[in-house]
């Protein structure tokens, strides 16, 4: 089934459940669907729905119960269901059939009225539920989750038990239930009783859906979690330093215009903007509506950051066979290309995925505001693209510059050899952050990693961009001599005199850069055809009135 279709089964589902006549092939017609949707070919598209499922069928079989009054069971592939009637006073038992998941339960009713019990057992439903509980440790559902509803007996005795077959057992094991209210797992009013190698007996003093959650230790979690936050705020507050420092000094050096720095500048944004969003909405997955928009916009920002890179290799290759003749202005071309390719492919599938943008919990039970489902190639397979891209354009480049054998434009080739280094460097660290971004579900280790290389890209962008970059080295030690030599303005000077002041000194500055090299010929001219006179000319290279003896 596709998306749509799921939603469309749902809502079918959600009119059914709220019938008041409710037969036995109604309710067969149910449990089929029901189990349909629960098939693993269905997972990818349940999504965020799966808890809308289980209240559904929490829903409609309490209310088949209250219209039945005889025994019913149904084991269907993913779920089993068995609504019995009963008797009045004295302990209601009632255990699955699939003796493989066998869960037992035990009702203590003191009631003269008679009822009904029912319960479901779902096979595979816990794979795809949250781990979310109130503690945010790390968790994961170690059992069966089981459905437990009485209706027409209101004085059951206290507490009702549940027997849970687990065999997981290397971590603390906790009973919970699932609190519709708080989108979570919950412990109020159940606890554990018992435990062994094998099952795990809980007490519980309400009927709802409930099952065993193992907590993985939670002082190693919170630690964990500490030194992951300092990193990534640490590492983050360099990195949006770092690239807002970047486009500052290209802004104010006014090294914009060039296709070069432009393109710098363009993916020092498109990290800036991930950063921010990802630093600014890290707690955000406990709001629906503003964890999908976290996620679009780190989608568009880190897809942005690779479409910036094949700027960079383009820019770089053009620049490599284009060496003597640079061609037209291509500026335009590249921020087309650059900001259209994530526009298009965001726009796209956050139209056609709109429900796969959002929180969804990984393998350790955390939330994270991200991509989740077949949705995600929407972001891997551009990626990729990027990637053989770049490395290809990094071989040519490389062929390009070997097979110069004399090269008289040696700027040119070493500012393309500077950026040569630095694709070489990024394009790497891009995917490898990347992909541990995406195997954080696997091991912890490799959220370090990826907390670690992500604001190490702004910080490397900084270094090769500005740090080493020798045009921006000599720029900005001219500004600082500027400076130096410009006299401070008094406050009655007008903004016009300050600037002809500044292009004057700057003229000033030039000139005797020029003239640097002048006063050694002069000397030497003085020393062949006036042997007995010096004249005494100033290191600067201008001379003043009166400057001059003999001796």
């Amino acid at each position: 089934m596709t998306r749509h279709q799921v939603s469309a089964v749902l809502d079918a589902m959600t009119a059914v459940s709220q019938s008041e006549n409710i037969t036995e092939k109604t309710a067969e017609m149910f449990l089929n669907a029901s189990s349909a949707l629960l098939n693993e070919n269905n997972q990818e598209h349940m999504n965020n729905q799966t808890v809308d499922l289980l209240e559904t069928v929490e829903a409609f079989v309490r209310n088949a119960a209250e219209q039945m009054d005889h025994e019913w069971i149904q084991v269907q592939e993913n779920l089993e269901i068995q609504i019995i009637p009963i008797e009045t006073n004295g302990t209601q038992s009632v255990a699955t059939r699939d003796q493989e998941r066998r869960i037992a339960i035990e009702i203590p009713v003191d009631s003269e009225v008679n009822g009904t019990l029912a319960a479901v057992m779902y096979k595979t439903l816990h794979e795809d539920l949250p781990t979310t509980t109130p503690s945010k440790s790390r968790s994961e559902i170690v059992s069966h989750v089981v459905s437990v509803s009485i209706m027409g007996v209101y004085n059951v005795g206290k507490p009702s038990r549940i027997i849970f077959k687990s065999s997981k057992h290397d971590h603390p094991r906790n009973c919970f239930y699932w609190n519709f209210t708080q989108n979570m797992w919950n412990q109020d009013g159940c606890r554990k009783s018992d435990e062994n190698v094998s099952h795990v007996t809980c007490e519980c003093d309400h009927m709802t859906n409930f099952a065993i959650l193992m907590s993985y230790s939670e002082k190693g979690v919170t630690e964990g979690s500490q030194a992951l936050g300092v990193i990534t705020m640490v590492g983050s507050g360099i990195s949006i330093t770092c690239l807002f420092t970047t486009i500052v000094i290209y802004g104010c050096l006014r090294l914009l215009l060039q296709e070069r720095y432009m393109v710098h500048a363009n993916l020092a944004m498109s990290l800036l903007i991930g950063q921010l969003v990802f630093v600014l909405g890290s707690q955000a997955s406990g709001n629906p509506d503003i964890c999908r928009l976290v996620a679009f916009l780190l989608h568009f920002a880190f897809l942005g950051s690779f479409s910036w890179t094949a700027m960079e290799g383009l820019q770089l290759y053009r620049k490599s066979v284009r060496i003597f003749n640079p061609g037209g202005d291509m500026r335009a071309v590249y921020v087309v290309i650059g900001w259209g390719i994530p526009v298009i492919v965001v726009g796209v599938c956050f139209g056609v995925g709109f429900a796969d943008y959002g929180a969804r919990a990984d393998g350790f039970g955390s939330q994270s505001c991200w991509l989740h489902g077949s949705i995600r190639w929407g972001f891997i397979g551009p990626a990729i693209a990027i990637m053989v891209f770049n490395i290809t354009i990094v071989g040519l480049v490389l062929r390009v510059l070997l097979s110069l054998k004399a090269i008289t434009n040696k700027s040119g080739v070493q500012k393309i050899k500077s950026g040569l280094k630095a694709l070489m460097v990024l394009v790497p660290l891009l995917g490898l952050t990347w992909v541990c971004g995406f195997l954080v579900s696997v091991d912890i280790c490799f959220e370090y990693i990826f907390d670690i290389c992500l604001p190490l890209q702004g910080v490397l962008l900084f270094v090769f961009h500005c740090l080493l970059n020798d045009e921006v080295k000599t720029k900005l030690n001219l500004h600082r001599r500027i400076m130096k030599v410009s006299p401070a303005p008094s406050s009655t000077m007008s903004t016009l005199t300050r600037m002809n002041s500044s292009k004057i000194t700057t003229k000033l500055i030039l000139a005797s850069n020029m003239l640097s090299p002048l006063p050694s010929k002069f000397s030497q001219l003085q020393e062949e055809f006036s042997p007995r006179k010096k004249v005494l000319i100033p290191r600067s290279g201008t001379m003043e009135p009166g400057s001059h003896t003999c001796s």
